[in-house]
């Protein structure tokens, strides 16, 4: 059921035009979505919950390359805890308990920056059961001024 959920998601951003494509929904739960990068030279990566969980801990790796400009737990203080830690580069870790399920609440955003024309692998972890998910980042940035590549 979540994967076809995922599959028209993915469907209506790529309709759309967004600068980010998932590949896979496997960490049981989480949808992952990003902002349109054609206008900017940075993505917002938001996390969900998605199947109404309570609690979780994922680990997310990017590529050298591409830069964490800021990362925030977004779960509101009165629905629970969060924990975050992306002082390491290439990794952010993050843990979070609610006091009710979260059904298509965001957890985490996530803005990176990177090269235009250029498009990045993340992972994204299940830390206890070890389950992942890829899916690209591709940066379509272009100045409005500027009408072809040439």
């Amino acid at each position: 059921m979540m994967k076809k959920l995922f599959a028209l998601l993915l469907a209506a951003v790529m309709l759309l035009g967004a600068g980010a494509t998932a590949l896979a929904a496997e960490p049981a739960g989480y949808d992952v979505r990003a902002t349109d990068s054609s206008r900017t030279n940075s993505l917002t990566v938001g996390v969900f919950a998605g199947e109404g969980l309570k609690n979780g801990r994922l680990e997310l790796t990017y590529p050298e390359g591409l830069t964490l400009v800021s990362a925030r737990g977004t779960l509101d203080a009165g629905a629970g805890i969060t924990d975050l830690d992306a002082s390491k580069p290439g990794t952010v870790h993050f843990a979070w308990a609610a006091y009710a399920a979260q059904k298509d609440a965001q957890l985490l955003q996530l803005t990176f920056r990177g090269q235009h024309g250029k498009s990045y692998e993340l992972t994204l972890t299940e830390t206890e059961t070890g389950k992942q998910a890829k899916f690209q980042l591709a940066f379509d940035f272009r100045f409005a001024d500027v009408m072809d590549e040439n």
